[in-house]
C-alpha cells in the first residue's frame, strides 16, 4: 500500500482555524492539551461536557445529585469516583427552598462536612436567559439543571426542539470549560411497552433511550447515566446498621468509551430519626445474599465446583449462578476449568 509524502497546500487567503476546520496535527495538539485538563468526576463527567441523567420521578434522584454537587464544591470522591473541586451551579426547579435547605443539611451529616462549602450554589427559577450570564460570570465546574423538562419543556417536542437545547449548553460548555448535567424522566411504565428493568437491560443505552421525548437528548450527550430502583436484594438492614438494602442501580454509557456500571447504591439514614440522609455504593461480599455471605467465608482460598456446591448446599444450577456472581464481583478468579480461586483482597463488609 502506498504512503502519501506529498505536502497539501491549501489556498493561503483565509487559516483553516479561522473556518473552525482542524488538521491532524492541529487536533492532535488540542486533544492532548485537553487530555491534561481534570475530570468533574473522574471517568465520568469530564471538564466542558454535556451529559444527562435518566430516571423515574420519586427515586430519589435530586438528593443522589445533590450529592454529586456537595461532593465536587467540597472535593470528596463521588460514591467512590474522585472529584476535583470547583463551583457547581444548582437550578433546582423541582423542590422548594425549604425542602433544598433539608437535603443539603442532612447530606452534609451523611458526607461529614462541618459546613456548607461556599462554592455550591442554587437557584429556583429557569430563566434560560440567565444561564449564560451565570455561566460566563462564575465559569462553574457544573451545573446541574433539575429537570430539562421544567427548564425547556420543548426539548421533548422533536429532534430539532432538543438539539437546539443541547447545542446551546454545549456551546458554553466548549467556551467556559463548565461540564453540564441535565436531569431528565424516563417513560411511565405504561408507555415503555414491557421494557425491563435498567438492572437487566442487556445494555444500559436500550434502557435509556426510554427516556421521554426526543432521542437527540441521549445521542448529542456525552455521558447518559440511568438511575432506578435495584431489584435484587443484598445485603439486610441489619447487616451494616442505618444502611438500607440496594435501593438504586446505576449504569451507564459514555461516548467513545463504551457501557458504566452497574453500580449499587444503598440508602443511609440518620442514627436518631431514622430519615435517609444520604447514599452509599455497595460492593464485595455486601453484595452477596445473606447465605452465599456465609458459604463465601467458608469457601478455602482454593476449590473445586464441586466443594463449592458442598459449601452452598444447592443444586448444580444455583451453585453455578453463586459462583458466577463471586467471578462478576470481583471476590473469585477461575485460573482454569472447574478450579476457583478466591481473589488476594476482597472488600470486607
Amino acid at each position: 500500500m502506498s504512503v502519501l509524502t506529498t505536502a497539501v497546500n491549501f489556498p493561503p487567503s483565509i487559516p483553516l482555524s479561522e473556518l473552525g476546520i482542524y488538521t491532524p496535527e492541529s487536533l492532535d495538539s488540542f486533544c492532548a492539551s485537553e487530555s491534561k485538563q481534570p475530570w468533574v468526576v473522574e471517568g465520568l463527567i469530564s471538564k466542558g461536557s454535556v451529559n444527562i441523567t435518566v430516571g423515574d420521578s420519586g427515586l430519589g434522584k435530586s438528593p443522589l445529585l445533590y450529592q454529586l454537587a456537595l461532593c465536587i464544591a467540597a472535593g470528596i470522591p463521588w460514591l467512590g469516583s474522585p472529584t476535583t473541586r470547583g463551583t457547581v451551579v444548582y437550578f433546582d426547579l423541582e423542590n422548594s427552598e425549604l425542602d433544598s435547605q433539608a437535603i443539603r443539611n442532612d447530606l452534609l451529616r451523611h458526607l461529614g462536612l462541618k459546613h456548607c462549602p461556599d462554592n455550591f450554589l442554587v437557584r429556583f427559577d429557569g430563566d434560560k436567559g440567565a444561564m449564560h450570564k451565570i455561566v460566563q460570570s462564575l465559569q462553574p465546574a457544573l451545573v446541574i439543571i433539575d429537570s430539562l423538562r421544567t427548564y425547556d419543556p420543548t426539548t421533548e417536542k422533536g429532534n430539532t426542539e432538543a438539539g437546539i437545547t443541547m447545542n446551546a449548553f454545549r456551546k458554553l460548555a466548549h467556551t467556559h470549560g463548565t461540564a453540564f448535567n441535565a436531569v431528565h424522566h424516563i417513560k411511565k411504565p405504561d408507555e415503555k411497552n414491557g421494557v425491563v428493568s435498567l438492572e437487566h437491560a442487556e445494555r444500559a443505552m436500550v434502557w435509556l433511550n426510554q427516556a421521554c421525548g426526543a432521542r437527540a437528548l441521549i445521542n448529542q450527550a456525552d455521558f447518559r447515566l440511568g438511575i432506578d430502583a435495584a431489584v435484587a436484594n443484598f445485603i439486610k438492614a441489619d447487616a451494616n446498621p442505618g444502611t438500607e438494602e440496594a435501593a438504586l442501580v446505576i449504569r451507564g454509557h459514555r461516548r467513545v468509551r463504551g457501557e458504566y456500571g452497574p453500580l449499587y447504591i444503598a440508602r443511609c439514614f440518620d442514627d436518631d430519626s431514622g430519615d435517609p440522609i444520604g447514599y452509599r455504593t455497595l460492593s464485595g461480599v455486601e453484595m452477596l445474599l445473606p447465605e452465599q455471605r456465609a458459604a463465601f467465608e467458608i469457601l478455602p482460598r482454593t476449590f473445586s465446583f464441586k466443594q463449592a456446591k458442598a459449601v452452598y448446599g444447592r443444586k448444580d444450577q444455583a451453585s453455578s449462578d453463586f459462583l458466577n456472581k463471586c467471578v462478576r464481583l470481583g471476590l473469585v478468579i477461575r485460573p482454569a476449568r472447574g478450579r476457583y480461586e478466591k481473589a488476594l483482597a476482597h472488600p470486607a463488609e
